[in-house]
């Protein structure tokens, strides 16, 4: 009877402290996916649409938007592309897009601009210049809102798994407990009786 007890209670010891690692490694990737930050990409998104916005203001003639404004403007949205997805701990795809291809298609869409807006002196009238910018700015502004909200999601089903996950473990956990009180018991039970 000892030894049947003894063998249960170091079942349970074991099952107990597997159980207890399982719920650590489920916290880590958990707080993986409390690193999966969306604010770079929104940060790119704003930058990008307050320089889409400052070259209509500028082009229009608006004197307070002065073609060294709208380079700072520019250098801010360029300075944001290379940030998307640096936070990220692990790759996530939505829609067939991550984070470094984003990332990617910002950086160059930046470069193609520069190339546009280049050694010029100012833009005021010249629509063609800003219906340019406005193609090339265009796929890469688009993408980003609608990736910001798709990486967001992925991020809060990530989190609800997880949590679902630990809460299961936990579940499992307190029976183990229960499990291991009950042989306890019965050893004590024997040894006294």
């Amino acid at each position: 009877v000892y030894a049947v007890l003894f063998l249960a209670l170091a079942a349970l010891a074991w099952v107990a402290w597997r159980g207890g690692t399982v719920v650590e490694a489920t916290i880590r990737e958990a707080a993986r996916y409390e690193s999966l930050t969306t604010w770079p990409m929104y940060q790119a998104a704003l930058e990008t649409e307050r320089f889409r916005g400052a070259l209509g203001r500028h082009v229009a003639g608006e004197p307070g938007v002065t073609w060294e404004n709208l380079l700072d403007s520019f250098e801010i949205f360029w300075s944001r592309m290379p940030l998307i997805g640096t936070e990220q701990g692990i790759e996530i795809e939505v829609d067939g897009m991550s984070l470094s291809r984003l990332r990617d298609l910002g950086v160059r869409t930046a470069e193609r601009v520069e190339t546009l807006i280049g050694d010029r002196d100012g833009a005021v009238g010249d629509l063609q210049l800003l219906r340019q910018v406005d193609v090339e700015i265009g796929v890469l502004a688009d993408q980003l809102r609608y990736l910001a909200v798709g990486f967001h999601t992925t991020r809060r089903a990530l989190r609800g798994s997880t949590l679902q996950a630990v809460v299961e473990l936990g579940r499992r956990q307190s029976m183990v407990t229960l499990g291991f009180f009950a042989v306890v018991a019965g050893l004590l039970l024997v040894a006294f009786a």
